[in-house]
């Protein structure tokens, strides 16, 4: 037991070194459409730039491990088993209620109710910052979206003929 203490973080790292190796093989499986294959940006970029930022994290975090953590940084008092119950289970609840908003609130919209409601039940306070988070960084990832020729659903059925294509 007190090896894996000692050497947790290298087991850790080395863990994150093979799960993002082998995330960067299966990328090469990705099937690509004929007209996409020799594009600069297609389905398989993203995922290699993820896999590939990773390994180098990865392999930079086993060449420079850093101070040595104490044993005794690993003794933390664990709240009891329940007392964050109500939170977990509102989080998953929530994941679970966002593919259905998607439909029916579109993108922005849902995706705002989500992460705000989310920041909320994660501790945040200042509910008119979290709102204001929320509402950027939908708008932005729908913007970008758009950019990139990606049609995510942009408002209500109801407000289709206003807002939307």
């Amino acid at each position: 037991m007190q090896y894996l203490k000692r050497h947790a973080p290298r087991i850790t790292v080395l863990a994150l070194l093979c799960v993002s190796a082998g995330y960067v093989w299966t990328t090469a499986s990705i099937p690509l459409d004929f007209w996409s294959e020799s594009e600069r940006f297609n389905a398989r970029s993203m995922p290699y730039l993820a896999g590939g930022a990773a390994c180098v994290v990865a392999l930079l975090l086993l060449i420079w491990p850093g101070a040595r953590p104490s044993l005794e940084a690993y003794d933390i008092a664990l709240p009891r088993p329940g007392t964050r119950a109500f939170g977990s289970l509102t989080l998953i609840s929530l994941m679970f209620l966002y593919p259905p908003g998607l439909e029916w609130l579109g993108f922005p919209l849902a995706t705002t109710v989500f992460l705000s409601a989310a920041f909320r039940v994660m501790g945040e306070r200042r509910w008119r910052r979290g709102i204001a988070v929320a509402v950027a960084l939908a708008g932005c990832f729908w913007f970008a979206m758009n950019a990139l020729g990606i049609h995510l659903e942009p408002a209500p059925w109801f407000l289709r003929g206003v807002v939307g294509d």
